[in-house]
């Protein structure tokens, strides 16, 4: 095996009704801005997507939403969102975090 390094600046939050707190990490780390996507379904019908937007909201955190089902239009939506936006610290929802992956790498 090589060496190498790697950095890896994610910080993990697990527990119960820790979505509440969304709002209070973003700001913590110095973020005014969320990109949420998600895929609709289960994260719309138990609640989560609402209660993680109330958390941001009372941490006077913006949001922008994307509802998406493939990674196509999730690139493009990426893509659109990174000339509207020049600081975009990004939420994902456990189920779009492994798309995103590659494409977030790209984010300048």
């Amino acid at each position: 095996m090589e060496n190498f390094t790697f950095y890896s600046p994610t910080y993990f939050v697990f527990g119960k009704d820790t979505e509440n707190e969304a709002g209070k990490y973003v700001k913590r780390f110095g973020g005014s801005k969320v990109l949420i996507h998600y895929g609709g379904g289960s994260v719309v019908r138990s609640g989560l997507l609402d209660r993680v937007k109330k958390s941001l909201d009372g941490a006077g955190i913006s949001t922008v939403e994307r509802e998406l089902k493939r990674l196509s239009l999730l690139e493009r939506s990426l893509q659109l969102q990174l000339q509207e936006v020049k600081e975009v610290r990004t939420l994902l929802l456990p189920r779009k975090r492994e798309c995103l992956k590659e494409v977030l790498q790209e984010m300048p």
